[in-house]
């Protein structure tokens, strides 16, 4: 049985299909790659066809389903004790998937460990490196708002999926990569590696840059379902739009867009903010230094 299955869900990626792939095969870890195509009509599954190996299980879908049903398949197909993600236009940097399989074998109870990514063109030159959030207190923090992980450097202990059949969601797609993880984060702790595991890749075929409007849907669907699993409180969802810009931005940057009526809606949406907080440094397992930090933030960002 393989130690780890990467699950990597392909969808009309030809042109960097094969570098993903052999991003993964690099990995001195025992490994299955399970890779999906959901009905790709570029080049895809050929090439899938001719990467044929022992360690590569390709599958395809018939008809077009999307990426939450790719993933799903590849999780059913998954024998690893351990199952790291990586979309098909990304690729994992040298030593990411031992650098993380290091970290789990220092903390029994983590459960899902990410790490930071290098943004790269299509071409792969560099464009920036995104520094991760760390700890499992802010992870869960910033999951009520937005996701902590970057989807590609991402891996998680089998069993915490397989012991409530955890899944990707239609409904949130296409930020079901964002609920999948945030959920995970509700029942097992997470962490992320400070160094980048994996290169994403910006490219004008990009789903999410296809997609940007859908992204801000099913993030504020998922965001409000968070929010009230967790702190049992039922927020309509143009409210919910505005606490995640709200703790993206900032008070003053939601104030001052040019209409002095919304200064006094920042005001309330920054006191819902705290009342959140309140809530949230309630639940168990979380590190007081971390919620001392955190609350210290919030009253400067929000200026109360």
């Amino acid at each position: 049985m393989p130690l780890v299955s990467a699950l990597v869900p392909v969808y009309n990626a030809a042109p960097y299909l094969g570098l993903a792939l052999d991003s993964l095969f690099a990995q001195d870890v025992e490994l299955e790659v399970i890779a999906v195509d959901d009905a790709s009509t570029d080049e895809s599954w050929r090439i899938l066809e001719e990467r044929a190996q022992p360690r590569l299980k390709a599958l395809r879908l018939e008809t077009n389903q999307g990426a939450a049903a790719a993933r799903n398949r590849a999780l059913e197909a998954a024998r690893g004790d351990f199952l790291a993600f990586l979309d098909a236009d990304d690729r994992a940097l040298p030593g990411r998937l031992q650098a993380q399989l290091d970290a789990f074998a220092l903390d029994a109870d983590l459960g899902i460990l990410g790490g930071g990514a290098r943004i790269v063109d299509s071409q792969g030159a560099p464009i920036r490196h995104d520094s991760p959030i760390v700890s499992h207190t802010r992870l869960r923090w910033t999951a009520l708002f937005n996701s902590g992980f970057t989807a590609s450097t991402v891996m998680v202990r089998a069993q915490a999926v397989r012991a409530r059949r955890h899944r990707f969601r239609d409904e949130w797609i296409p930020a079901e990569d964002y609920g999948f993880f945030a959920s995970l984060l509700g029942w097992t702790k997470g962490a992320n590696l400070a160094r980048p595991l994996a290169d994403y890749r910006i490219h004008p075929g990009q789903v999410t840059k296809r997609r940007d409007e859908a992204l801000r849907r099913s993030g504020n669907r998922i965001s409000q379902t968070i929010i009230r699993d967790w702190l049992g409180m039922e927020l309509p969802l143009d409210a919910v739009f505005l606490l995640r810009h709200l703790h993206a931005f900032g008070r003053t940057r939601l104030g001052e867009t040019g209409a002095v009526s919304l200064r006094p809606l920042a005001d309330g949406m920054a006191s819902m903010v705290m009342a959140i907080f309140l809530r949230f440094k309630a639940l168990p397992g979380l590190e007081k230094t971390e919620l001392e930090a955190i609350e210290a933030e919030l009253i400067e960002a929000l200026g109360r």
